[in-house]
C-alpha cells in the first residue's frame, strides 16, 4: 500500500472526522501494543481505511476519550477491538514484505542500507505471520506473481492493446490481494477490494512513471501502451459502483456504540459515510492532484 487512499476533508462533518481520527490512533496504539513502538511508525492512511472496513463488519465497536500516545496535550478517540487487531496485523505483514521485496530488488551496495531495518521487520513479520496465517499467505503469493510477471513482461512483448490483456495481468496479483484480504472481513467485499487493488497499482505505476523511466526500472505503463489517467478513472468509477451495491444494503452490522463524551451521533453504521467519502471524493482528489503535478512538470519542461 502507497498512501493514496485517503479522505477528502473539506466536506466531513466534525464528527465523522473525529471519527475518522479515531480510527487512525486507534490503528497506531494496536500496531504499538502488538509489535512495539517502532511498529508505530509504519502507520499509513492506506490501512486506516482497511481498518473502517474491519470495523464497519464487527458486531460492536465502542469508541472512548483518549489522548494521542506521541502528544498527550492531542485528544483523541480510542477503540480496543478484534477487528482493529486484525488490521494492525494485516499492516505489519504489508509493510514486512514490502520490506523484503525492496531488500530483494537492491543492487547490493543497497541492500546493506535495507538489511538493516531487518532488525525490526524481521520479528515482526514472523510474528505477523503466526497471528495472520491466511493473509500472510495471500500477501506471499501475491508478491510472487507480481515478480514473475514483472519479470515476464521484461522479456516478451506484452499482448496487443485492443485485447486489454497487459495492464490486467500485471495489475492482477495487487488486486486479487486486497480483494482477498476484504473477503476475509466480508466475502461481499472482495470485488471492491479487487477494484481498489488495481487503482492503488495505477496510481502508483503513474505517480513513478518519469522516475522509472529515467533509472530503468520496471514499469507497466513502459511496456503497455495505455493512457494511465483514462484507466485509473475508469477504474475509480467502477470501484464508486461496486460500493454503492455493497453499502446498500450493508454488509456488516450497524451497531456502533460510542461513549457519551466523545458524542458523534449513532445513528446508523457511523463508518459508511467515511467510507463513502473515502471512495469517491478522496480518491478523485488524489488522482486530481497526481494528474495535475503530472501536467505541471510537463509544462516546466
Amino acid at each position: 500500500m502507497f498512501g493514496y487512499i485517503r479522505i477528502c476533508k473539506p466536506p466531513m462533518t466534525c464528527g465523522d472526522y473525529d471519527l475518522y481520527r479515531g480510527v487512525y490512533c486507534s490503528l497506531c496504539k494496536a500496531l504499538g501494543r502488538r509489535y512495539g513502538p517502532f511498529a508505530r511508525l509504519t502507520l499509513n492512511y492506506d490501512m486506516t481505511f482497511y481498518a473502517l472496513l474491519a470495523l464497519r463488519e464487527a458486531e460492536e465497536t465502542e469508541f472512548t476519550p483518549s489522548r494521542c500516545s506521541f502528544n498527550p496535550l492531542k485528544k483523541c478517540l480510542r477503540c480496543k477491538c478484534a477487528a482493529l487487531d486484525a488490521a494492525a496485523d494485516v499492516s505489519m505483514l504489508l509493510v514486512y514484505y514490502k520490506w523484503l521485496d525492496n531488500l530483494q530488488d537492491s543492487a547490493w551496495y543497497a541492500k546493506i542500507f535495507w538489511a538493516l531495518p531487518g532488525i525490526f521487520f524481521l520479528p515482526a513479520g514472523r510474528k505477523a505471520k503466526r497471528r495472520a496465517p491466511e493473509a500472510g499467505r495471500l500477501i506471499r503469493v501475491a508478491v510472487s506473481a507480481s515478480r514473475l510477471q514483472e519479470n515476464t513482461s521484461r522479456r516478451c512483448a506484452p499482448p496487443p492493446s485492443n485485447e486489454g490483456g497487459c495492464i490486467d495481468t500485471l495489475a492482477h496479483p495487487s488486486a486479487h490481494a486486497l480483494g482477498a484480504l476484504c473477503a476475509l472481513l466480508n466475502p461481499a467485499l472482495y470485488r471492491l477490494g479487487y477494484l481498489l487493488g488495481r487503482w492503488v497499482y495505477l496510481m502508483d505505476a503513474a505517480d513513478d512513471y518519469e522516475g522509472d523511466v529515467k533509472r530503468g526500472r520496471f514499469n507497466p505503463f513502459a511496456v503497455c501502451e495505455y493512457e494511465p489517467k483514462e484507466l485509473v478513472r475508469a477504474t475509480s468509477s467502477e470501484l464508486a459502483r461496486s460500493w454503492e451495491e455493497v453499502a446498500t444494503p450493508a454488509c456488516g452490522s450497524l451497531s456502533t456504540v460510542v461513549s457519551p463524551a466523545a458524542n458523534p451521533s449513532t445513528e446508523g453504521n457511523e463508518f459508511h459515510p467515511i467510507l463513502s467519502n473515502i471512495l469517491t471524493l478522496g480518491l478523485a482528489d488524489m488522482e486530481q492532484r497526481l494528474f495535475e503535478e503530472g501536467e505541471a512538470n510537463e509544462k516546466s519542461l
